[in-house]
C-alpha cells in the first residue's frame, strides 16, 4: 500500500509541476491554485507512505523519478 501511496504523491507531483509552468508566475490564479492543490495533495500521499516505507527508500524513489522526468 506504501508504494501506491508513493506512486500518487510522484503523479500529483508531476502534475503540480506541469500546472506551475501553466500559471507563468502566477499571473494565471486558476493553474497557479490548481498547483499548489496538487502540491498538497503530492505530499499528503508521500507522508502516507511513509507509515510502511523507510524514509530514506521513500524520498531516493520520489526524487529519482523526478530527475528522469
Amino acid at each position: 500500500m506504501g508504494y501506491m501511496y508513493l506512486s500518487f504523491a510522484i503523479v500529483g507531483e508531476l502534475i503540480g509541476d506541469n500546472l506551475l509552468k501553466a500559471s507563468a508566475g502566477f499571473t494565471r490564479p486558476v493553474y497557479g491554485i490548481s498547483a499548489l492543490l496538487s502540491y498538497g495533495i503530492c505530499f499528503y500521499f508521500f507522508s502516507l507512505s511513509l507509515k510502511t516505507i523507510n524514509l530514506n527508500i521513500a524520498y531516493a524513489v520520489w526524487r529519482s523519478e523526478e530527475h528522469t522526468s
